[in-house]
Order: C-alpha cells, then sequence, then structure tokens
C-alpha cells in the first residue's frame, strides 16, 4: 500500500511508483528534467546573445551565423563550454545551490555589453565632435 497509517496523505510519488512505475523508471523521468533544462538554457543563451549583437551592444564577432544549421556559433560555444566545465568540475549539490547563476551570468552579460556600448557611443560623440 502507498500510505503507511490509514488516514494520512500519500505523497505523490509514493503513490506513482506503487501504481505505475518502479523507481528506476522515475528516476530517469526526474533525471531528465536536468538535461532538457540544461538544453533551454543553452539555446536561450546562445538567442540573448545573437539579439544583444543585433542591437549593438556586443563585438561583430558575436554576429558569426553556422551556415547549415542557423544559430550564433560563437555564444552558442561559449555558452556550451561555461556549462560543460561547470558540470565537470562541480558537484551535483553545489549546482543545486547555484539555481539562479543563469540569470547571474545573463545580467552579467547585459552589462558588459552595456559598458561596450556605452564606450563605442561615447568614442563615436568625441570623433564627432573633433570633426
Amino acid at each position: 500500500m502507498w500510505f503507511a497509517e490509514e488516514g494520512s496523505i500519500a505523497n505523490l510519488d509514493d503513490i506513482f511508483i506503487s501504481l505505475v512505475l518502479g523507481w528506476v523508471a522515475l528516476r530517469g523521468i526526474r533525471e531528465s528534467k536536468w538535461v532538457t533544462n540544461g538544453l533551454v538554457d543553452i539555446v536561450a543563451m546562445a538567442c540573448i546573445g545573437f539579439a544583444l549583437f543585433r542591437d549593438g551592444l556586443l563585438p561583430p564577432i558575436f554576429s558569426r551565423i553556422h551556415p547549415g544549421w542557423g544559430t550564433p556559433v560563437l555564444m552558442t560555444a561559449l555558452t556550451v563550454g561555461s556549462v560543460v566545465l561547470l558540470s565537470g568540475l562541480v558537484t551535483i549539490e553545489i549546482l543545486a545551490e547555484m539555481v539562479s547563476i543563469g540569470t547571474l551570468f545573463a545580467f552579467d552579460v547585459v552589462y558588459f555589453a552595456y559598458g561596450y556600448r556605452k564606450s563605442r557611443l561615447a568614442r563615436k560623440e568625441r570623433e564627432e565632435a573633433l570633426k
């Protein structure tokens, strides 16, 4: 039975395990969420980086698009590289504590892109003032 004593409320995982699947299949379903979330974050970060380039907030090196797939090459490579390094060097417990690292990384990219754009605009204004 999936409840310890009569009248107690059963956990949804307990019901699911006892009625439908074994613990191995449930564990696989739980772990697949981590993989899909990681893949979605990689794609989203690459798209955000390309949008920042289009707005003039990142250098032109980020504009290279893969001819076959149509994805931003450098931004995707940087994102995948950082995800691989983090997942390879840090334990799952520490990664679980760093839930908002993707958001912080996105804020950092926007922060540095804004600084780059601001310095470039200031340089253009100085050049135009000297003409």
